[in-house]
C-alpha cells in the first residue's frame, strides 16, 4: 500500500526532474511516510550526510485559523532547517 502512495506523490514531480536533468541539475525527489511532514523533511535536510543545495516545496495558502490549528508545515520548516529553501506558490 505505501508503495502505491509513494508512487503517485512522485509521479507529478517526475517531469520537473527530467527537465532540470537536462541541464546538468541534479535532482533527488523524496516520499516519506508518516504523519507529521515537516518532521520528515527537516529529518532529511538537516542531514549532514544528505549535503541538499537547495529545497524546493510549495507555499499553498490556508487560511490564518487553519495554520492555527493545523500548524504550517512551510513555516516550520523555514523556521528549523539549515538548507535553503525556494518556496513555489
Amino acid at each position: 500500500m505505501w508503495q502505491k502512495k509513494k508512487d503517485a506523490a512522485l509521479e507529478p514531480l517526475s517531469k520537473a526532474k527530467t527537465f532540470l536533468e537536462g541541464y546538468q541539475i541534479i535532482v533527488r525527489t523524496v516520499a516519506k511516510e508518516g504523519a507529521d511532514h515537516a518532521k520528515g523533511i527537516l529529518e532529511l535536510c538537516n542531514d549532514e550526510d544528505e549535503k541538499f543545495g537547495i529545497l524546493v516545496m510549495g507555499a499553498y495558502g490556508h487560511s490564518k485559523i487553519q495554520e492555527m490549528i493545523l500548524g504550517s508545515t512551510t513555516v516550520r520548516v523555514m523556521r528549523s532547517t539549515n538548507c535553503p529553501i525556494l518556496l513555489c506558490r
